[in-house]
């Protein structure tokens, strides 16, 4: 290794985390350093390059950019880097050169990681350089909070940005930051990428989360995505035994980057729940706890305690096709989103992997009966003005009739994501959209309402595909997948007990990572 490189390495470091305390995370041989010889110099501003073509793969520049502001800020999240080109108007998102960064600007906390990272990235170096290393990460511009700092008007600093909150609540940029990167930035091009650290090899390289029941499971999950107290705004609340609400929280959670919980129901929560309810909202008086499901299932007994702290909605239908279409529509509220994926009511282990793409790209989940496209999905099609539908599983669970009567619909593409089994489809879909992984989830595909729940984690807070198993063991394709798209820091997941997932699953991912 270069002394240059490697003094390198340790400056931009420094630079880059005096102020986010990852310097405690990173291990002592990464800030070794040498005598140096000489460091790049920084980049130029990056030019102007507007999205010219639809290639959303996530660029490798971006995901790497992505994984240092995660780790170096838990209390953020994950809001997605790709977008389907089906949605209206440019973006750098639909070439995989932009990234959302999932804070809001109404959370203490997550207020401060933004600010605190923006104003590091737009310091200067020790040399006086201006906003060193947004140019050494090749970024063209931010937005945040209704302003825009852009590499064109440098020397004008933070922007008003114009925005609709009443047309889009996302178009102010109060409950994300927007990154765009330039070609070069997002192709680890720039100087950035030559000097910072290699990738050390993760803590633990396979982890295991599971409770003793699903309820468990969840709140092990949600403990893991908000490890700060009092960081999630939202909680999505669904029977643990109502696989397709459990499958829409999943959803409307990743869209809000809330936390999604299961239940078993009954005239009132389990004490864990309501612990884990309670340590997420904290004292947040406009936090909101929104029950997915029916009253049979979900009475309001069950959350009547917290209405005096919390707001308390539901989300609901006549059946599962009504319910899905009303939280489609909250969505599409929040968020003008004009793709969904649509489910085969009868096959969801076909569409678990699709639930990880929906919740990091804010995508509603429809469901339909295999040979006819329910009334209640094509209403909602309709009325939002879908233009991209992605098909989640084989003709086996949607039939070819219910693709012909979506491409019937005006100015909508249809794009199947199908297999031979589940374990195929899921690396049909992570290949797709998972071109980086910075980890690997694995779940059995018949346990669906923990599947449900780890596939939302794993996609918006991970940026992991969702691999799935038949329990005993991963399939030849999983494991080619695996290593051919891994790299050193890359982990592995594995959700579910022992008796769901065999440790033997484990034994091999592992046996892959370790290559």
């Amino acid at each position: 290794m270069r002394a240059e490189t490697t003094y390198g390495r340790r400056a931009l470091l420094v630079a880059l985390v005096a102020l986010s305390l990852i310097v405690t995370a990173l291990p002592a041989q990464a800030l070794q350093v040498a005598q140096a010889e000489q460091v790049p110099p920084v980049d130029p501003y990056a030019p102007a390059e507007p999205q010219a073509v639809c290639d959303p793969t996530p660029k490798p520049g971006v995901v790497g950019f992505a994984k240092l502001l995660l780790e170096a800020y838990p209390v953020s999240g994950w809001s997605g880097i790709s977008r389907d080109c089906g949605v209206r108007g440019g973006s750098e998102h639909k070439e995989g050169r932009a990234f959302d960064w999932a804070v809001s600007v109404s959370n203490p906390q997550q207020k401060a990681a933004a600010d605190d990272a923006l104003a590091t990235l737009l310091a200067p170096d020790e040399d006086g350089t201006p906003h060193a290393l947004f140019r050494r990460f090749g970024l063209m511009y931010i937005i945040w909070n209704r302003q825009i700092f852009s590499a064109a008007q440098p020397e004008a600093g933070w922007r008003p940005y114009g925005c609709d909150p009443a047309a889009s609540y996302d178009s102010c940029h109060v409950n994300h930051v927007h990154f765009s990167f330039s070609s070069a930035g997002a192709q680890m091009q720039t100087s950035w990428w030559s000097l910072a650290p290699e990738p050390a090899p993760p803590a633990t390289l396979v982890e295991r989360i599971a409770g003793l029941t699903p309820v468990d499971t969840a709140i092990d999950i949600s403990q893991r995505a908000f490890p700060t107290p009092g960081a999630a705004a939202r909680i999505y609340l669904a029977h643990a035994e109502t696989a397709h609400e459990a499958m829409t929280a999943a959803v409307m959670a990743g869209a809000s980057h809330g936390a999604v919980l299961l239940t078993a129901g009954g005239d009132e929560l389990e004490a864990t729940v309501d612990a884990e309810i309670r340590r997420l909202l904290g004292d947040q008086p406009e936090a909101t706890i929104t029950v997915v499901g029916g009253q049979d299932a979900l009475p309001d007994t069950l959350v009547e305690p917290y209405r005096d702290r919390y707001v308390v909605d539901r989300i609901t239908g006549d059946d599962r096709y009504a319910s899905a279409r009303a939280a489609a529509r909250a969505m599409e509220r929040a968020g003008q989103q004009r793709t969904a994926v649509l489910v085969g009511a009868d096959a969801l282990d076909e569409a678990l992997p699709m639930i990880a793409v929906a919740a990091a790209n804010d995508w509603p989940v429809l469901f339909t009966d295999r040979d006819d496209l329910h009334d209640d999905t094509r209403g909602f099609l309709v009325e939002a003005g879908v233009t991209s539908v992605h098909l989640a599983g084989s003709t086996d669970a949607i039939g070819r009739a219910v693709r012909e009567q979506i491409a019937e619909l005006d100015d909508v593409t249809v794009r199947r994501h199908g297999g031979e089994d589940a374990a195929k489809i899921s690396v049909t879909v992570a290949e797709r959209f998972f071109a980086i992984p910075s980890a690997y989830a694995v779940a059995q595909h018949d346990d669906t309402p923990t599947a449900a729940v780890a596939a939302a984690y794993a996609g918006e807070r991970r940026h992991a595909p969702l691999l799935v198993t038949d329990g005993a063991t991963l399939t030849d394709p999983v494991t080619a997948y695996v290593a051919d798209t891994s790299s050193p820091d890359a982990s592995g997941l594995v959700f579910g007990d022992r008796d769901t997932v065999h440790r033997e699953v484990e034994r091999q991912l592992r046996r892959v990572l370790r290559r």
